[in-house]
């Protein structure tokens, strides 16, 4: 366990010296923050990881040995997953956990296609649950939701067409 305990305050560091490098961060002086992680708990990050790979088309990144982190090839921004057990014991951090059979939370993921019917479709033969089928915006973006395995609302969408 302190093997383990040790590798993720690396990996914390690692990921924080070079997450500066790669978003153009300088790491003195005025604060340029940029969003680089969205990060979902879950009860089994490798499960989330298959669910995005086969409903969404992303490509795994990363599974650490523990299978208590993982993230996805997904653009600017990394999508993550950390397991319940990670946050709740090694950073003591209490939440309430999502389920597909409660409300969801009040936050959703958004994923651009210029597909919205095929990919939403793809999603849901592999498993989401269909909360809105695609409709067109008074804006005219083309957006669908769905449920993931445990319960986070996605919304896939076209990108937002210019504005007059």
């Amino acid at each position: 366990m302190k093997t383990f305990l040790l590798l993720i305050a690396f990996m914390s560091f690692f990921v924080g010296c070079t997450t500066l490098k790669k978003y153009n961060i300088p790491s003195k002086g005025e604060n340029h923050m940029k969003l680089g992680y969205t990060i979902l708990y879950v009860p089994n990050v490798e499960q989330a990881l298959a669910f995005y790979e086969k409903a969404f088309g992303f490509k795994r990144k990363y599974l650490h040995e523990s299978g208590q982190y993982g993230e996805l090839e997904t653009g600017a921004t990394t999508l993550s997953f950390t397991g319940y057990e990670l946050m709740t014991g090694m950073n003591e951090i209490t939440f309430t956990k999502n389920s597909k059979d409660t409300s969801p939370p009040a936050i959703e993921l958004a994923f651009v296609t210029d597909n919205v019917e095929k990919d939403f479709e793809k999603a849901v033969s592999n498993g989401a649950t269909v909360l809105k089928k695609p409709v067109k915006k008074p804006w005219g973006q083309l957006v669908g939701y769905v449920r993931d395995l445990n319960g986070f609302i996605v919304e896939i969408c076209s990108p937002v067409p210019p504005q007059p």
